[in-house]
């Protein structure tokens, strides 16, 4: 789809103007898939084809909650982590430090997926919706010229379900995994 939105933006400015037009080739307004949905499908999947381990064993999936926020980050780190850390801490400290190693590791783990979420925050937390004014008017062009079935690329054709199940998720296990 953003190929073929390149191909009809290039014909539709073959005769340069003065006005410059950026396009968001994107689902997001017209038909948006949510974290949450694409977690539901993939589980789905993965229920119904399971995935093999290195040990031949499958791999067993369960529906998790996604943290939303930075907030709910902290929070779940200190409902499920903290108290651990404290009682190595003490323990390492009535232990005469035989413990520190358990100790460090855990809180290196700790600091460590914090690190990683302030890092990825802008994308994982991501609320933003595209806004697809301009390829929408660049589609119907492509509609008024007899050309939008050459060049399709229309999100709300997009039927995510569908294409998750049977080209993504597969994909991924053939060659990413």
């Amino acid at each position: 789809m953003v190929v073929n939105s390149v191909i009809a933006a290039m014909v539709a400015h073959q005769n340069p103007s003065s006005r410059i037009a950026v396009y968001h080739i994107s689902s997001s307004r017209r038909n948006q898939i949510k974290i949450d949905d694409f977690i539901r499908i993939g589980v789905d999947y993965f229920k119904k084809n399971p995935w093999i381990d290195e040990r031949g064993k499958p791999v067993k999936v369960k529906k998790f909650h996604l943290l939303d926020s930075m907030d709910s980050l902290h929070k779940y780190i200190a409902i499920h982590y903290m108290p651990s850390l404290k009682i190595l801490k003490w323990g390492n400290f009535i232990l005469c430090r035989h413990l520190q190693v358990q100790h460090t590791n855990l809180q290196r783990r700790i600091n460590h997926a914090i690190r990683l979420a302030e890092l990825y925050k802008p994308y994982a937390f991501f609320k933003g919706i595209f806004d697809d004014t301009n390829a929408e008017m660049l589609r119907m062009a492509t509609r008024e010229s007899n050309a939008d079935d050459t060049f399709n690329f229309d999100p709300t054709t997009i039927q995510w379900d569908k294409y998750l199940k049977e080209t993504h998720i597969p994909g991924l296990v053939k060659y990413i995994f």
